[in-house]
Formats: C-alpha cells, sequence, structure tokens
C-alpha cells in the first residue's frame, strides 16, 4: 500500500469533496411521451424548467407508428416562442427523427416537440433526454 504525506490526503479528500457536489448537483432525466393524435392534439411539450436548475437536452427523437406525417419538429419553447432544432419534412411511418448534441434551458423553458400532418388516431411517440444541472439563486 502507497504513503501518503498529509498534504497528498488533503488534496484527495478536497478533490473527492469537489467531486460529491459535482455529482450530488447533477440527475439524469429522461422523459417519454406516448399519444394516441387526435385533430388538434399531436404535439408534446415538457415541463417548464424550474428556477433552480438547467436542463441540457442531449437527445430527442420522435416518430409516427401508424402513418407518414407532413413534418416531424423538435425543438423548445424559449419562453416568448418555439425553436426548431431539428424539422424533418415527410418522414416515412416508423421513421425516427433525431436531434444529438446540447441545448441548455433555463427557467420557464421546456422541450417541444411537434408532429403535423397526423391522422386522427395516428400513435405517436418521441423521447427527451439529458442532464438536470441544478444551480444556486442568484439574489
Amino acid at each position: 500500500m502507497a504513503e501518503f504525506t498529509e498534504a497528498q490526503i488533503k488534496e484527495i479528500v478536497q478533490s473527492a469533496r469537489m467531486l460529491d457536489q459535482a455529482v450530488r448537483r447533477y440527475e439524469r432525466h429522461e422523459q417519454p411521451f406516448s399519444l394516441v393524435a387526435t385533430i388538434t392534439l399531436h404535439d408534446f411539450a415538457g415541463a417548464p424548467v424550474k428556477g433552480d436548475r438547467i436542463l441540457v437536452i442531449t437527445h430527442m427523437s420522435a416518430y409516427n407508428l401508424t402513418t407518414a406525417c407532413t413534418y416531424i419538429r423538435l425543438g423548445y419553447w424559449n419562453r416568448t416562442r418555439d425553436v426548431w432544432v431539428k424539422i424533418e419534412p415527410a418522414p416515412l411511418v416508423l421513421e425516427t427523427v433525431d436531434f444529438n448534441g446540447e441545448l441548455y434551458l433555463q427557467e420557464g423553458m421546456w422541450p417541444r416537440i411537434q408532429f403535423n400532418g397526423t391522422a386522427a388516431g395516428d400513435d405517436i411517440f418521441a423521447i427527451v433526454q439529458g442532464y438536470w444541472i441544478r444551480v444556486p439563486r442568484i439574489s
């Protein structure tokens, strides 16, 4: 077993504390959606981000199990309007539309996935994945 000096032990303990704090501030996020489309209902909106967090979206995907859509949009609401990071025109039945990257959503923003051109009764599915970071409140 290796012998450590007192200075090395203090450095190891300090590093462990910093790592422990970082891990406690990180939470995995996964929000699957599944619904049967109607004439007016054909999109998903995630829960708004709370003030003490940042949501980092790393993956979004969506598909229509029943019929082909006019298009599928992946994005988020930025407190004033929709921001679409991926728009796929005319995806086929079961063709998955994906976004991989990093989107940083702050307080009052939320993920959005929209299916246009669905038929009533279509089975539509989507998932939003990423992680939460807790942030201190600045007042």
